[in-house]
């Protein structure tokens, strides 16, 4: 059976409710890439229905 239109969700969460369940962590971490160049890792946040990683990546060693 063929879907003619795209699937729309419409999802609506708290705010509040996101922060109490959210976590972060704390890398504040250097790690060395295969390239011989490095990335430091800041922090992750994870809550139930995002995760979003915290980096810095020099821009002079952007590919």
């Amino acid at each position: 059976m063929p879907i003619n239109n795209p699937w729309v969700f419409d999802i609506a969460v708290p705010t509040e409710q996101l922060a109490t369940t959210s976590e972060t962590i704390h890398f504040n971490q250097e790690v060395q890439l295969g390239n011989g160049q490095s990335i430091r890792l800041d922090k992750i946040i994870v809550t139930p229905i995002s995760t979003i990683l915290y980096y810095d990546w020099p821009e002079h060693l952007k590919l």
